[in-house]
């Protein structure tokens, strides 16, 4: 019995994502939305109106995957990084003034809510690491700072929310406001090579995955992965030994750069579906996390503030 649940159980949380992401490709409004805050949604609403069973083979597999998913998905994501000369200096200068703005809005946002926020450090450090490198940098950073699914779930919902209104403003009058005042360089490849990166993502990413070309492809980059996470747990251990308690931050850390240093191989970087399979790894890590999460024990209006009440020097309590 436990064999059956836990094979149930594993082909949900694997083929939810497929399903998603095939539904919308064929409804427009669906389509719209990201998939990672579907499969958020699916996840709390079988969380809670009881369709996963109440049985210890459900949170091992819980476990195994949201603790199996992000380490796997890194290294595919990074393989597929192009690091060109001609575009070195454009992107230091947007890597160096988009890290600038994070951390001036973090340490000057910092004094202001840190005494509202449980446990303010991992929240900044969380949300430094998402704006600085997304969805699955948030996810590494969270697994390194050992920060529960439910959790982990409810910042990336809040800063999906935030996203989507800063988006719409930017789409509807921030470009316009923006060129007044800042100079706009538009060159022919330009134009050309954003073409070319709409036309690509109106395309399914994973087709041709299952032909014997796509799935050797996929398995030579499992493969890689696979010997990166080996190495990777070797740096962790051996160096949490030296510093007790650092096993999962050094674990990462040895996962990306490894991963990194992987995609300089041509070999590995020119081969198919790297980028996707990881990103579709995040997609069940996503599912995983939010199907752990208590709807009931949420508090969207205060689930990150603590009772101001007990606060020294703050005598406003709130309701």
């Amino acid at each position: 019995m436990d064999i059956v649940i836990t094979l149930l159980l594993i082909l949900f949380f694997c083929l939810t994502p497929a399903l998603v992401l095939w539904l919308s490709r064929r409804i427009k409004w669906l389509g719209k939305i990201d998939p990672i805050l579907i499969l958020y949604f699916i996840g709390a609403i079988i969380a809670n109106i009881g369709v996963l069973p109440q049985h210890p083979a459900t949170q091992k597999v819980q476990d195994l995957l949201s603790n199996a998913m992000v380490p796997l998905a890194i290294p595919l994501m990074l393989f597929s990084f192009t690091y060109r000369k001609s575009e070195t200096r454009d992107v230091l200068i947007a890597m160096i003034t988009g890290l600038v703005a994070v951390v001036i809005g973090v340490v000057a946002g910092y004094p202001i809510f840190a005494k509202h926020i449980q446990d303010a450090p991992t929240v900044a450090g969380m949300y430094t690491a998402c704006l600085t490198g997304g969805t699955v940098n948030m996810a590494a950073v969270s697994q390194m700072l050992g920060v529960e699914g439910q959790r982990y779930a409810l910042l990336n919902t809040y800063d999906m929310m935030v996203s989507f209104v800063y988006l719409v403003f930017i789409m509807a009058a921030g470009i316009k406001i923006a060129r007044k005042f800042l100079p706009v360089k538009t060159l022919e490849h330009d134009a050309a090579a954003i073409q070319a990166e709409l036309e690509k993502a109106g395309q399914n990413p994973y087709a041709g995955l299952f032909t014997r070309a796509g799935m050797r492809d996929v398995l030579m980059l499992l493969g890689v992965t696979v010997v990166i996470i080996g190495l990777s747990a070797g740096i962790g251990l051996g160096l949490s030994k030296l510093l007790p308690g650092t096993f999962m931050m050094f674990f990462i850390l040895a996962i990306t750069t490894l991963g990194i240093a992987a995609s300089f191989n041509k070999k590995i970087h020119t081969l198919r579906y790297g980028y996707d399979v990881g990103m579709y790894f995040i997609y069940i890590f996503s599912l995983v996390v939010a199907s752990m999460a208590n709807i009931r024990a949420l508090d969207f209006s205060g689930a990150l503030y603590r009772d101001t009440c007990k606060l020294p020097g703050i005598n406003i309590c709130r309701n």
